[in-house]
């Protein structure tokens, strides 16, 4: 009988540096440009790395479970964006949809500096008062 892989147990967790395999007018897939095992050197390596030097390319964790089923041999593979460097996403992160929990600096909420610094906390909650 076949079943749905589903995640069990984590074995392994990496942060994976991403580009636009068209460097030139981005119409390429997301390519792995490096693995890592802490996001500042996955930023470091995407830096700067975007279509046509506009921007950086993303951050994604990738993590590595055993099937929830103890007699599966199936390894599941996740990838869940972290970072989102395009120019252009940058402009439209904190809106609805697939960038409504990124900060204005590209980085998810749960992993952005911004969301630890107490000067933007202020400005958030100054900005939900002015701003109705």
């Amino acid at each position: 009988m076949t079943h749905k892989h589903e995640q069990g147990e984590l074995l392994s967790e990496f942060f994976v540096a991403k580009i636009n395999s068209d460097q030139t007018e981005g119409r390429g897939h997301m390519i792995d440009y490096g693995v890592f095992t802490d996001r500042l050197s996955a930023f470091d390596k995407v830096k700067g790395e975007a279509v046509m030097g506009v921007g950086d390319g993303d951050i994604y964790i990738r993590t590595y479970h055993r099937c929830r089923y103890a007699t599966c041999p199936e390894i599941v593979q996740t990838d869940t964006q972290i970072y989102e460097g395009s120019a252009w996403g940058k402009k439209n992160l904190c809106g609805e949809g697939k960038y409504s929990d990124f900060m204005p600096d590209g980085w998810r909420a749960d992993y952005s500096p911004m969301k630890q610094d107490p000067q933007f906390i202020e400005y958030l909650r100054l900005k939900e008062i002015y701003e109705k």
